[in-house]
């Protein structure tokens, strides 16, 4: 990649970039007027706070200014109780450093508590007295930690909801391939599998965006416009029934069988890779969904076929019972089941998305 490509307009980068730059100028120019004795320490923090949504921002601020308190107040109540001087130092630093580490194994929250401790300990100190040098640090990253959050909030934020849509919009493509592929009965090949972790680590993003978007509006900060854990539990709900059909065995089924689902499978292979394709814009925009009606027709008419091959109660004729024993009877039942199951979850979603849309206006 040339240094050109790295430069290219790409407007979530710039800004970005934007939202650091603006936090390191403004916690720089704070941390000066307030003659700060190393207000480098509020620049640095600004900058590690500045995360890629607000969600993100406020979750880092968070753990940063609770894991400063920590390590500030461990850090100094060790020094008190130690003697100066090289030896009293080390004793100091080694007992810090490893009960904060213990307590940051339990809770991620605390895990700057260690850096915090030896930054009191044995960086040059900005007051002779510890408790006082403590406090300083504690100061200058609780301002860092409120200069990110404005600056996250106020200069083109970036909404963890909105990135949760944009998210969910990129894995429905995917998905729909996938349903594609198991229909045409191509499972198990090495593109199904590198599509399947795709699709996992899509959800992946997903989940930690809906875990930012909470935090925004836990903090009665920010609110969102739709229900994001609704949203999350629909697009969970489709991947289960997309990859709930990769678990059916693979059977042939009995000639007359397979005429009778051939046609009616492709029509929903096709109204289901159709339908999915549209709705991702859709809710990629927050705009409403694309009709279901090609959708629903292609379903009534799997369920005509399989009614007229008396599949679902199984009441099969008696000459046709040789020819379709129970484990065939009863993977057609499955497949037409699992279709079902990615059914309601389309349905779900399309609701989901129609509500969000209402809600945007």
């Amino acid at each position: 990649m040339s240094f050109l490509d790295t430069i290219k307009p790409d407007p979530a980068a710039w800004k970005a970039g934007l939202r650091a730059a603006s936090a390191a100028g403004i916690a720089w120019g704070v941390s000066s007027l307030l003659a700060l004795p190393q207000g480098y320490w509020a620049v640095l923090t600004a900058i590690i706070v500045m995360q890629a949504s607000v969600g993100a921002s406020l979750k880092a601020a968070t753990d940063r200014l609770l894991g400063t308190l920590a390590g500030a107040v461990i850090g100094f109540a060790i020094a008190s109780v130690t003697p100066s001087g090289t030896g009293g130092t080390m004793v100091a630093l080694v007992l810090a450093t490893g009960l904060l580490t213990v307590l940051a194994s339990h809770n991620p929250i605390f895990r700057v508590a260690p850096v915090t401790a030896a930054m009191v300990l044995v960086a040059a100190p900005s007051h002779t007295q510890a408790w006082i040098s403590a406090s300083h640090r504690v100061t200058e990253i609780s301002l860092g930690c409120l200069i990110g959050i404005a600056v996250a909030m106020f200069v083109l934020p970036a909404r963890a909801d909105a990135g949760l849509r944009i998210a969910g919009a990129h894995v429905l493509p995917l998905l729909a391939r996938l349903i594609s592929l198991e229909l045409q009965g191509q499972a198990g090949k090495a593109s199904d599998k590198e599509l399947a972790e795709a699709i996992y680590g899509a959800y992946d993003r997903i989940d930690a965006l809906a875990q930012e978007a909470r935090q925004e509006q836990h903090s009665r900060l920010m609110h969102s416009s739709y229900d994001t854990d609704r949203l999350r539990r629909a697009l969970l709900s489709l991947r289960t029934a997309a990859f709930f059909l990769r678990r059916l065995p693979s059977l042939a089924l009995p000639a007359h069988l397979g005429e009778v689902l051939e046609a009616p499978t492709a029509a929903i292979n096709e109204a289901t890779r159709d339908y999915l394709l549209a709705l991702s814009p859709a809710l990629g925009r927050g705009a409403p969904p694309p009709p279901t009606d090609e959708l629903e027709a292609a379903f009534a008419r799997l369920h005509a076929a399989a009614r007229h091959a008396r599949l679902e109660r199984l009441d099969l004729d008696t000459e046709q019972t040789e020819a379709v024993p129970g484990r065939t009877a009863a993977f057609v039942s499955a497949f037409i089941f699992s279709l079902e199951q990615v059914h309601a979850a389309i349905d779900e979603l399309a609701q989901c998305v129609a509500e969000m849309s209402q809600a945007g206006k």
